[in-house]
């Protein structure tokens, strides 16, 4: 989806080669088969470019990341329309208490100044970044109305 979001803000088309996940897409870059790889975590960049065997571009987010800093992200790469980071959430089920919900988030949030806790998920690439269940819900649902127009734009059809 982000390389369909980058056809269409650089007017181009890539051709989409499906993977059963980043390691063998990985491999086939590091081979030469493919000559560009667009992964949204950061560990994949974090995992790879300390060998010197590819090069990074840009993130996919707008902005650079701490943890990459030399990195530029997608605005200073002249598309300022591309915010794609990777993100991870926690979600129960519907109907889950509110009390339940404060609690989880509260004990979250707790976990999340833990010093060992941060340095840990920045080996992953993952930089936390808190919020309360009602950003979270509102940014997934901003996201599912970007998604759609990608996808609407791009005439993606279900297989």
């Amino acid at each position: 989806m982000v390389g369909e979001s980058l056809n269409q803000a650089a007017g181009i088309r890539m051709t989409h080669v499906p993977y059963r996940g980043t390691t063998p897409a990985a491999q086939d870059l590091l081979a030469g088969s493919v000559t560009l790889f667009i992964e949204t975590s950061l560990s994949t960049a974090l995992t790879y470019l300390p060998t010197g065997k590819i090069k990074a571009i840009a993130l996919t987010r707008k902005e650079r990341s701490p943890l990459l800093p030399d990195l530029p992200g997608m605005r200073e790469a002249g598309f300022p329309e591309i915010d794609s980071p990777a993100w991870f959430g926690v979600v129960g089920p519907a109907g889950l208490p509110p009390a339940v919900v404060d609690k989880l988030n509260k004990a979250i949030h707790a976990s999340l100044q833990d010093k060992q806790i941060t340095e840990q998920l920045a080996k992953f690439g993952a930089e936390p970044v808190p919020s309360s269940p009602k950003q979270f819900k509102t940014y997934i649902e901003q996201e599912i109305v970007r998604w759609k127009q990608v996808v609407k734009q791009a005439n993606i059809k279900p297989m």
